[in-house]
């Protein structure tokens, strides 16, 4: 779901590609959201940028 918004998709993308509910997603980045005491979308989206920086290999995620 990360790599997803990460990604650009919309939350109706990601529900769509991964067969899960629109709520579902949002429950997963309100949790990550809450984990990492990020207040906003482009909090999130800063963190996500650093974690791929951080990634050793392209394209990839570690789950969190």
């Amino acid at each position: 779901i990360m790599t997803c918004l990460y990604e650009g998709m919309s939350v109706q993308q990601i529900a769509d590609e991964l067969m899960i509910s629109e709520k579902t997603v949002y429950a997963h980045k309100y949790m990550v959201m809450r984990k990492f005491n990020l207040r906003n979308d482009y909090e999130l989206m800063l963190l996500l940028n650093k974690l791929t920086k951080n990634c050793a290999w392209p394209g990839g995620f570690i789950n969190i």
